[in-house]
């Protein structure tokens, strides 16, 4: 988070990371109350997986919150509620995405519109309209 967005709340409160026991314990809850069959050396996957993708600390909220989008990530592909490596990478991947590798993932580049006055925005919205509008043949 950036430093004006922290000035802006005005109480801030300090939640230390947790210990790999306590993670462990915080995922096992979590994955149960998401429905989510776990298997012994999964949350060890997780465990590294939040290391490298989001930095040495584990919060508290990393379990919830991955597990939350394999759950999310499941409901979208029609399955059963389950947990693999694979989903659990991927849901840490998409979490920490800001720290992913993305060597084939290119960032989209920022449009010139984004720098025109309302002016030339209005004519540019002008000349896209008809492309929107037509059918793709």
């Amino acid at each position: 988070m950036d430093a004006a967005f922290l000035r802006r709340i005005p109480n801030k409160i300090f939640v230390p990371p947790v210990p790999d026991s306590s993670f462990v314990e915080i995922f096992r809850r979590e994955a149960l109350r998401q429905g989510l069959d776990i298997d012994a050396g999964i949350a060890d996957q997780l465990i590294r997986f939040c290391r490298k993708l989001g930095g040495p600390e584990l919060r508290a909220c990393y379990p919830r919150d991955i597990c939350k989008i394999v759950a999310c990530i499941n409901a979208y592909e029609e399955r059963p509620p389950s947990l693999s490596l694979s989903d659990l990478e991927r849901a840490a991947t998409t979490y920490f995405a800001e720290n992913a590798p993305h060597s084939s993932v290119q960032k989209p580049p920022v449009p010139a519109i984004a720098e025109t006055s309302l002016g030339n925005l209005a004519r540019a919205v002008q000349n896209y309209l008809p492309a929107l509008t037509n059918p793709i043949s």
